[in-house]
């Protein structure tokens, strides 16, 4: 998301496209770290808990784009983050245990492809 050069579609397009090439880099055997240690310690650990819970909730590049012209105020941004964070999330864990790319990748061309729908109704913002 360190991208301010680039609009909030495109910012969340190459945090997409890096976390696709760790995946698929690591042949799909390792998952995601967040999600892993979610899985494993938040039900026994309250202080993991405590610290990974936000990490999940720091989508927020949609809601910052409201200034510059982006989602209007009926768009739920935080409802389409958590959206997007479970769908890539378990297209990341699927691709971990059958060790093929083709879930997350899927996952994370619908959550694109959704958010590119829902832009074509934002007047003013950046298309993607």
């Amino acid at each position: 998301m360190d991208h301010p050069d680039l609009n909030p579609y495109r910012r969340i397009e190459a945090m997409l496209e890096e976390i696709r090439a760790i995946v698929e880099s690591a042949d799909c055997t390792r998952g995601c770290i967040l999600g892993n240690l979610a899985l494993e310690t938040s039900r026994d650990n309250e202080g993991f808990r405590e610290r990974i819970a936000p990490a999940f909730g720091s989508w927020s590049e949609l809601e910052k784009a409201r200034d510059s012209g982006g989602p209007p105020a009926d768009f739920d941004s935080r409802a389409y983050a958590y959206y997007a964070i479970s769908a890539l999330e378990g297209g990341i864990m699927i691709s971990k245990v059958t060790r093929d790319p083709y879930p997350m990748s899927n996952s994370i061309n619908m959550i694109l492809r959704h958010l590119a729908e829902y832009m074509t109704t934002w007047q003013g913002w950046v298309q993607p």
